[in-house]
């Protein structure tokens, strides 16, 4: 299997593609309506990563002050960071992050004040695989289904789909100003656009990202970015760090679980920080 995918997609063939996948998701979401039969034992993993070490601000920028009395003191925090890009903590993306020609402004990040909460399934690619998807690799839609047949778990209309494309421990330490298409990067190969729509998921959560670099599609860099916010209208949630959910599940023998993602609704953002929770 080749490490650097070449453009396998023109650009033509990328809009008819996102046609078809957008024709086949019309399958109404009811994210919570899978949780009703999920084994709860108060187990609560979370999957928040913290920004990117280095001295680079755009990362994250801490300021602090006192308030003082006679009796008491206050330390009081001013927070500045960037919400998308390879400075980024684990975030949400709304799906007024991306846009397209001829459609009406989507909705910013306030929409999903209310969170998502349903029935989340893990796609464990390194447990399936031995190792992680390397840079420049997409997983192909042949290691999706075989990572779901070995897990004996299917996904239903309104999951949550989390997808573990790589180890933390594989993974070379993420530079806050490094751009994202500088250097190779694994996702998830766009011949798995129609089986994804086909999932009607609520939201997707992604380690590394879906979008594999060098990217797959000619003259689109983030194809999934496109697809998922624009057409299928699908929150995405990138750096997420999935080892302890993968360890937890392979404890329980289980891939499925309740999933909490919460944004913050800052108004008229096209994202915001999360931690994704996973409740066994």
């Amino acid at each position: 299997m080749s490490r650097t995918p070449r453009a396998s997609f023109t650009r033509d063939e990328f809009e008819r593609l996102l046609q078809r996948a957008a024709g086949s998701r019309d399958t109404p979401r009811h994210p919570a309506s899978g949780i009703e039969g999920l084994p709860l034992t108060g187990v609560s993993v979370s999957a928040a990563a913290p920004p990117p070490a280095g001295d680079d601000e755009r990362a994250f920028r801490l300021e602090q002050w006192v308030d003082r009395a006679e009796t008491w003191h206050a330390l009081n925090d001013r927070i500045s960071l960037d919400v998308h890009g390879s400075a980024a903590m684990t975030h949400i993306d709304a799906l007024s992050h991306f846009g397209r020609p001829g459609l009406a402004p989507s909705d910013d990040v306030r929409a999903l004040r209310d969170g998502i909460v349903g029935r989340g399934v893990l796609i464990d690619l390194p447990a399936l695989l031995g190792r992680s998807i390397r840079p420049g690799e997409a997983a192909t839609p042949l290691m999706l289904d075989d990572a779901l047949d070995a897990q004996r778990v299917g996904i239903h209309p309104g999951d949550t789909v989390w997808i573990r494309l790589r180890r933390t421990t594989d993974a070379a330490p993420r530079t806050p100003s490094a751009e994202v298409a500088d250097e190779a990067a694994p996702g998830v190969s766009f011949a798995c656009a129609e089986r994804v729509a086909s999932w009607a998921p609520a939201a997707i959560v992604t380690d590394a990202g879906m979008d594999p670099f060098p990217s797959e599609v000619a003259e689109i860099p983030v194809p999934w970015h496109v697809l998922l916010l624009t057409s299928l209208r699908v929150p995405l949630v990138d750096f997420a760090d999935l080892d302890r959910v993968s360890a937890e599940c392979r404890e329980r023998r289980r891939w499925e679980f309740v999933s909490v993602l919460a944004p913050l609704p800052l108004p008229g953002a096209s994202g915001s920080p999360v931690n994704p929770l996973a409740l066994f």
